[in-house]
This record gives structure tokens, sequence and C-alpha cells, in this order.
């Protein structure tokens, strides 16, 4: 542990090296500010990006939260892979390789809200916005359930879903009546052909309302795994906060702490003897 007198020591061989220390703390300060300020603004675009229908349900289920939140962490992987972004830089027309945009992005998946967020920051607020909105553009089209594929999907299954109610509707109304003619037969013969009929349009009943439950499942799974926009990104008015003074404090400050190290091994090869602090620190001599 060091003394009161090391420490004294040192201060003192510090503050006999103290132009080298202010000349070393300015010139770091000083080229952190030539370089701070050659730097451009930068802004940072979000868009938003919905994974199922969990909005539009009043009761979301949650096996189908689950199941969106991981459909979520495959889109986000998807959305830094080649397949996205070439695409994204080719429509856009960037000057510069699709790979630099991996630099630029960063998604944050949302699990309470099953959102995908996706985050550029760039020099330029409207191509930052630009190419947030296009990543979010391609992962829709590259998803499993397009919109358009999507709405042809729904409207073939509510079709099948139509015509499945009709065949249970008229179904139970055969029914009705064979059930209403039964009471009416008397021969032993009529009777057991009017139950056959019913025993047959009951297993049709059953088979119809399978097919009518499926179908209502199969609904249910075309929702969950939908991709569309929540929220698209606008091109922001304000950069990010400004860490220029942070930046020039701190290679100020550690201009100042190379120099001190400096300043003490530098010491350490100065074999020169000064008046009675050498003495009385080397020999204890008064």
């Amino acid at each position: 542990m060091l003394t009161w007198q090391e420490l004294w020591s040192y201060a003192r061989t510090l503050l006999r090296w103290w132009p080298l220390l202010m000349i070393t703390a300015l010139l770091s300060a000083g080229t952190a500010a030539m370089l701070a300020r050659s730097q451009p603004d930068y802004y940072r675009a979000h868009a938003s990006l919905m994974v199922g229908n969990n909005f539009e349900v009043a009761a979301p289920d949650r096996f189908a939260v689950e199941v969106s939140n991981s459909l979520a962490r495959y889109y986000e992987v998807l959305a830094r892979g080649e397949t996205i972004l070439r695409p994204t830089a080719e429509q856009l027309g960037l000057g510069f390789p699709w790979e630099l945009i991996n630099r630029m992005l960063h998604t944050e998946i949302n699990p309470q809200a099953n959102l995908l967020e996706v985050v550029v920051t760039d020099s330029d607020p409207a191509r930052a916005a630009a190419i947030a909105n296009t990543i979010g553009e391609q992962l829709i089209a590259h998803s499993p359930n397009a919109p358009e594929k999507v709405e042809a999907q729904r409207a073939e299954v509510e079709r099948q879903i139509g015509e499945a109610q009709a065949a249970i509707a008229e179904t139970d109304r055969r029914l009705e009546e064979l059930r209403a003619r039964q009471s009416q037969l008397n021969a032993a013969v009529d009777l057991r052909e009017n139950q056959e009929q019913i025993d047959e349009l009951e297993k049709a009943r059953g088979r119809y309302e399978a097919a009518y439950a499926g179908l209502l499942q199969l609904q249910s799974n075309a929702d969950i795994n939908t991709l569309s926009f929540f929220e698209r990104a606008a091109a922001p008015d304000a950069p990010l906060p400004d860490k220029t003074l942070l930046i020039i404090a701190g290679a100020g400050l550690g201009g100042l702490l190379i120099a001190a190290v400096a300043a003490l091994f530098l010491d350490t090869l100065d074999d020169r003897w000064r008046p009675d602090a050498d003495l009385r620190r080397r020999h204890g001599i008064r």
C-alpha cells in the first residue's frame, strides 16, 4: 500500500513534468475535436412489423402469441441475410454494397406485442427511412404468406367454410324431415329404411362438422403466420445526441494518463541528484 510520502513523491514528479502532461492532453483533445467536427450527424429511423393478427383479435390465444414470437425471431434472422439486403440495395440504388446495410441495421423483437422493430442509422434521414421501409417490404414479400398469397388463401378457405356451413344446414333440414316422418310410419320395412337414412345423414353431418373445424383451424393458422406493417418509418427530424464534448474530454483524459505514465517512466531513467529531497528519500539523511 502506498504511503503519503510515496504519493507526494509521485505528485512532485508529475509536477516537474507538467509541460509534457499539458501538451499531450491538449494535443489529444484538439485532435479529437477536429475528427469529431468532421463527422456528419446521424439519424435513426424506426419501422415496426406486426407478426400475426393478434391486434385484430379481441382475446388473443396464448399459443398464437408464442407462435408469432417464434416467427418474429425467424424474420429477425432473415432480415440480416443477403436475400433481403441485396434486393434492398438494388431497389434503392444505393452507392455502397449491401453488406454495409448490415452495419447500419439493428433489429429488436417486442414479445409483448408481437412486433419486429427494424432500426436503421444513417447520415441521411430520408435514406434511413427508405432503407427501413424497404427491408420491411422485402421481408413481407419473402414471407411464406405474402399479402397476395394470404388473400387468395383466405378467400378459398372462406369459400370452403361457407360450403361446409351450407352442407350442415341442408343435412339438419333433411334430418328434421326424416325424424318427423319416422313418427308417422307404421310398417317395419319403412321404419328400418327411414332409420338407415337418418344414420347415414348423421354420419355425413359428423364429417361436415370435422371438415368445418379443420377449415377454421387452417384459417387461424394462416392468420398467425402473416407479416404486415404496423408502423412505417418516417424520416427523423432531429439527429442522434451529439457526443462531441464527451469524446473530447475522453481523449484529453486519455492523453493525460499516457503522459503521466511516460513522465514516471522517464523519471526513473533520470539519475541526477537534487537537493535535500533526494537525500531524504534515498538515504533518510536530514
